[in-house]
């Protein structure tokens, strides 16, 4: 009886220690740098016009509705383009 117990705690420390350890790892690396608004706007800017229509920024986004209404905000002059000034400016409020 006592070697079926030190048996399964044995067996229950060495299934515990790898899931432990890699916990550990993953704190350990660090954490991706957040984009800059430039290349955000860059890389939803398809054609290189230097403006986002709401297609661009609408594209495959997972709610189109919200992003639609974040586009309406982005786009201060209600033009229907949000120029790179535009989309800085929405930033830096939002990291405020």
């Amino acid at each position: 009886m006592k070697h079926t117990i030190l048996l399964a705690l044995g067996l229950g420390l060495a299934l515990a220690l790898p899931v432990q350890a890699g916990k550990r790892n993953q704190a350990a690396v660090p954490a991706k740098p957040k984009p800059t608004p430039e290349k955000v706007f860059k890389k939803k800017d398809k054609n290189s016009d230097g403006f986002l229509t709401k297609e661009e920024f609408v594209g495959k986004a997972k709610d189109a509705a919200k992003a639609e209404a974040r586009f309406a905000k982005l786009d201060t002059n209600g033009d229907g383009k949000v120029t790179l000034e535009e989309f800085k400016a929405c930033h830096k409020k939002k990291n405020k």
